[in-house]
């Protein structure tokens, strides 16, 4: 039910979990910042603070399609991850940003934000976009580290 504590409890997490991955974000931009450019701005990290979420995937996808050019590097699964955050983003942004109103198909509560399609508005699909997030952290984590194995591979020889 909309307002309950198990939903208000998944609202809660939901805002904890992103809250992580927004800060996982401008740690994968700043480490491999300071791999890959010479002349790294002192205050990256403070000015990452003050992008948004989106921003962030933005600027971490863009970044990666530099370095991953500049040295021939395979940054596949990174960009896929970067789409399936992005994509979790999106839902997000309806939850935290929407209303909610019945959805007479399902029939059951949805957000609505602008004039996107609904989205499930329960606890229980919460928690499950939570659960998909969580995932997310391991699979970026493994393909940031071979994307890092890569690019000192590349270092080393060039």
């Amino acid at each position: 039910m909309i307002g309950s504590d198990d939903h208000l409890r998944a609202l809660g997490l939901l805002t904890v979990d992103f809250g992580a991955a927004d800060e996982a974000l401008a740690e994968y931009i700043s480490s491999l910042s300071d791999i890959a450019i010479a002349d790294n701005p002192p205050d990256l990290k403070e000015r990452l603070q003050d992008l948004n979420f989106s921003a962030k995937v933005k600027g971490l996808r863009m970044f990666l399609r530099v370095v991953s050019d500049r040295y021939r590097l395979d940054g596949s699964r990174l960009f896929r991850q970067l789409d399936a955050v992005g994509q979790m983003a999106d839902y997000r942004n309806d939850i935290v940003h929407g209303w909610v109103q019945w959805d007479s198909k399902t029939k059951r509560p949805a957000f609505r934000n602008k004039r996107k399609p609904l989205r499930s508005a329960t606890a229980t699909d919460i928690g499950r976009l939570c659960k998909r997030l969580e995932g997310w952290f391991d699979e970026i984590r493994e393909a940031y580290a071979d994307f890092l194995d890569q690019l000192q591979v590349a270092l080393r020889s060039a």
